[in-house]
């Protein structure tokens, strides 16, 4: 979507997914949402913690279907309306389901630019957070599969860097001075993968997101593969990124 310089106010209606929200002052909130329209931006709404109607609305994971006061000139926008389109609450009857899909979100606002529209991204945000909410499948495996695509939409294509390695041991290394990925650690500076982790990575590439009921049991490690893939994604992105849920998830290991 493109505007004019000169255009001080326009309205922006678009869906979205809330992504975080903290009070600010005594009655609003600061919310970001990754939408359709913009990409990643930043919300004041104003009044909403006084409004029942609106009360729960701008939670983390809700898709949301949002008008907001644009101006050209600020990178934090006013929101005029809001109404839920799909609710999230119920991931919270299941820890394992309600760290993925933070997980999934914490992904989103640490690898995406501001104000900028990735409909693939979005659709694929959406497509999998629905899957996660619905289905009765094995939440990691859907955390692994949204990673691997993401860094595919980011340009790191990492199913074909491990396909190209030969005798798989029982780990895959990243070397963090270059960035390589091989079967042999460095002398002291590597994260690395399980196998059962690289298996599990190259079937749901092959399976897609309507393939994973048809995965058996894999044994992955999920703090050792989400700090493998902070320091991956830190690498290529050349800026240091922390994920701070995986801490939550020493509390189901």
């Amino acid at each position: 979507m493109q505007f004019n310089n000169c255009i001080l106010n326009v309205i922006v209606s678009t869906t979205g997914i809330v992504i975080k929200s903290f009070n600010y002052r005594e009655t609003s909130k600061i919310v970001d949402i990754y939408t359709e329209a913009e990409g990643l931006i930043s919300l004041v709404a104003k009044g909403v913690r006084k409004n029942k109607k609106t009360l729960g609305v701008l939670e983390p994971l809700n898709i949301v279907f949002i008008s907001y006061y644009r101006k050209s000139s600020q990178s934090l926008y006013l929101l005029s309306k809001v109404e839920t389109i799909q609710s999230f609450h119920k991931l919270t009857d299941n820890y394992q389901k309600l760290l993925t899909g933070l997980m999934i979100l914490e992904l989103i606002h640490q690898t995406q630019p501001i104000g900028e529209p990735n409909n693939r991204l979005f659709n694929l945000t959406t497509q999998t957070l629905e899957k996660l909410k619905r289905e009765n499948i094995n939440p990691y495996f859907i955390l692994t599969y949204f990673i691997v695509f993401l860094l595919k939409d980011i340009g790191i294509d990492f199913v074909e860097k491990i396909n190209e390695l030969k005798n798989l041991g029982n780990f895959v290394y990243l070397d963090l001075t270059n960035g390589n990925v091989s079967t042999t650690p460095s002398q002291n500076n590597f994260a690395r993968l399980k196998k059962g982790t690289v298996e599990l990575i190259r079937k749901l590439n092959n399976l897609g997101l309507d393939g994973l009921n048809q995965i058996e049991h894999i044994d992955i490690n999920i703090i050792e593969m989400l700090t493998f893939f902070e320091k991956y994604i830190s690498f290529y992105l050349d800026k240091k990124i922390i994920f701070r849920t995986i801490e939550l998830f020493n509390n189901v290991i």
